[in-house]
């Protein structure tokens, strides 16, 4: 590999990424740095089955990305940001959002919660980025309330978990074996402990559909993910920071949202007030935050939640009464000048049928509100 011998000439290196050799990792001599990029686990337990399923940068075959190991013994990744083109000659956006999040301002802003950028490296045309091997986010379950709502608190600010990694560095705890009988993995009961052993800290990685533009300037069209705002799929304008609300809302009721409403009074409330169909009536992520926080702090002593393990399975819409329900999407009508109720009502057909409401009803409502 060509890339191999420059990242060694700079301290970094690369896993091997032969399935066929035992060990995967580099040997390098010493013990591991005690400054570890903020990392926790037990590091002499680390298993090459780990990186394989918890990143693609030595398995999968991913051209962009490369897992390495540096000269204080410390795991980084190394992702491929930009090939110099005459037509961008100040990089990818990626580069450039990259540059300005690990300027030394943004940098030492306690808010920051992006994955640091430890070098950028040049090889011909080709720029590379250094940062530290975290784990994914989903890489174990989330097992409390506490942890799901600790999770929220600190990621108020990103849409999708492929975008967030965690701070721990080692193995992860086994959760199930297989059973021979069965031929099928059982987890352990209970499962064991992962995320309350240690300080936990989430960081946001991948840049490359990210949009950077001046205040009060919005592009008119964003990119989106399954869980996307209804308004990002229409042909009008949008505010893309109405949408990013709904999107994180979505993604926290899916993966934990209904599974802890039982025991977190408030959150399907919060998650409802993110998700409005009406963009304007979307509270904003700074008020969430706050009152994703307040929920956090009313949580009782960690020991005396429910245990149970969490998984992210799929994507699933916010319950919300069909009163709210209707009456938000009159208003998303109302907003993108709809002047026809009976055709309004004709393309609401499916979201009338679901809802259990007839068209009269519909028109009744619809009326009663002046719309």
């Amino acid at each position: 590999m060509i890339l191999r011998p420059f990242f060694h000439s700079k301290g970094y290196t690369l896993f091997n990424h032969d399935p066929q050799i035992p060990s995967r990792l580099p040997s390098v001599p010493g013990a591991p740095a005690t400054d570890s990029f903020g990392l926790y686990g037990d590091r002499t337990q680390m298993a090459i089955s780990n990186f394989d399923q918890v990143c693609p940068l030595c398995s999968f075959g991913a051209r962009d990305r490369y897992g390495a190991r540096e000269l204080q013994n410390r795991d980084v990744a190394i992702k491929v940001v930009d090939k110099y083109s005459p037509d961008c000659p100040d990089g990818s956006t990626e580069l450039q959002i990259l540059r300005l999040l690990n300027s030394p301002s943004m940098r030492s802003d306690p808010r920051n919660a992006t994955v640091p950028v430890i070098e950028f490296l040049e090889f011909h045309d080709w720029k590379f980025v250094v940062m530290p091997f975290l784990e994914g986010c989903d890489a174990y379950d989330l097992l409390t309330s506490h942890e799901c709502l600790d999770f929220g608190c600190q990621i108020l600010e990103d849409i999708s978990h492929e975008n967030i990694m965690m701070n721990f560095r080692g193995s992860l705890p086994r959760k199930d074996f297989y059973d021979p009988e069965s031929q099928r993995a059982i987890k352990f009961d209970p499962i064991p402990g992962f995320r309350s052993t240690f300080p936990v800290r989430y960081s946001f990685i991948d840049f490359g559909q990210s949009a950077y533009f001046l205040p009060g300037i919005h592009p008119s069209k964003c990119r989106g993910r399954p869980h996307r705002a209804p308004e990002v799929n229409g042909r009008f304008k949008y505010d893309p920071f109405a949408a990013d609300v709904y999107q994180v809302a979505q993604f926290f009721y899916s993966w934990f949202g209904r599974v802890i409403y039982s025991e977190v009074p408030g959150i399907v409330e919060l998650l409802q007030d993110m998700s409005s169909m009406y963009p304007p009536d979307r509270i904003s992520m700074a008020s969430a935050a706050a009152r994703m926080r307040v929920l956090y702090d009313q949580l009782p002593p960690q020991e005396t939640l429910q245990r149970y393990p969490i998984e992210f399975f799929d994507y699933a819409s916010i319950p919300r009464s069909k009163l709210r329900y209707n009456y938000e999407y009159l208003k998303c009508l109302k907003l993108n000048n709809v002047a026809n109720l009976a055709n309004a009502c004709s393309l609401s057909l499916s979201v009338l049928v679901t809802s259990g409401w007839g068209a009269i009803d519909f028109m009744s409502y619809a009326i009663m509100y002046n719309f």
